[in-house]
């Protein structure tokens, strides 16, 4: 069984905080090698996605997070993504990481 953390974070282009769909984020499979994620925001925006190899539990901030997304895995990151929200409202999408080891 593979463990790890999903860590998400909403940034949105206008002033206004996005709000997560009901339901998102959320984690729709998982196996050896790769995990589905779903997720959806109420208005246009950008997540940013990093998967840990362990349960990390440590509280994040928006730079790290961000800053980690856009560089490659390494260490005890095992996926990043960076997915942009389409300007449909309340569409929920879904991504699938590829986890390196």
């Amino acid at each position: 069984m593979v463990m790890f953390s999903l860590t998400l974070l909403p940034v949105s282009g206008t002033f206004a905080q996005p709000v997560w769909v009901t339901g998102t984020p959320s984690v729709a499979s998982t196996d050896a090698w790769s995990i589905t994620v779903n997720y959806g925001l109420d208005r246009e925006g950008t997540v940013y996605i990093i998967v840990f190899n362990f349960n990390n539990t440590s509280v994040l901030t928006s730079s790290y997070v961000r800053t980690r997304a856009l560089s490659s895995p390494s260490g005890t990151v095992v996926a990043t993504a960076v997915s942009f929200s389409e300007e449909r409202r309340y569409c929920v999408k879904r991504l699938e990481l590829y986890l390196m080891f």
